[in-house]
Parts: C-alpha cells; sequence; structure tokens
C-alpha cells in the first residue's frame, strides 16, 4: 500500500509526464490499492475465530436453540429409526418350534 501511494504522489508531482499518462497511471495505482484493500478485508475475516454468529448492537444474527430434551422423555431418532426394543428373529423353517 505505501508503495503504491507513494507512486501516486511521485506520478503527480512529476511535471516532465502528460496528463494522460498520470491519468492511466493514477487509475491503475488507485485499482491495485483498492485489489490490496478487497483482499486484506477478505484474509481479516478469514482468520478471525467462528463465533457462531455475527452480533449487530448485541443481538446475535441466528435461529435460537432449543434445549435438547432428557434422557426418557421422548423416544430419541438415530438416522430416522426410533429407538425401540429390538425385534427378535422369525424361527427359519424346520427348527422345530
Amino acid at each position: 500500500m505505501f508503495i503504491w501511494l507513494t507512486r501516486i504522489s511521485n506520478i503527480l508531482g512529476d511535471d516532465e509526464r502528460s496528463t494522460g499518462f498520470k491519468i492511466v497511471h493514477v487509475v491503475l495505482a488507485a485499482i491495485s490499492v483498492a485489489f490490496a484493500l478487497a483482499i486484506g478485508w477478505i484474509g481479516l475475516r478469514a482468520l478471525r475465530p467462528a463465533t457462531g454468529g455475527q452480533e449487530h448492537d448485541g443481538v446475535a444474527d441466528r435461529a435460537p436453540v432449543e434445549p435438547a430434551p432428557a434422557a426418557g422423555d421422548q423416544e430419541q431418532e438415530h438416522d430416522g429409526v426410533a429407538d425401540r426394543a429390538p425385534v427378535e428373529p422369525a424361527p427359519a423353517a424346520g427348527d422345530g418350534e
């Protein structure tokens, strides 16, 4: 950033260059500064620790979390199948039962 800002200052202070040269190079330098600021902003956001939601005026920007039911309050589901007593397999034909 410092180099580009110094370069802009040097270009504008140079009396030997044409106005077109100055305009083109100042615009290019300004674009480079804008890219540097954008990449720096993205990098800082990536380095911040994840807090689970952004806060605005002290209010979390996410849906409220409902507490998990206590054990035994309701059937719990795992992979879409409710916990139940195991089902005994039917006897095979010819077992004599």
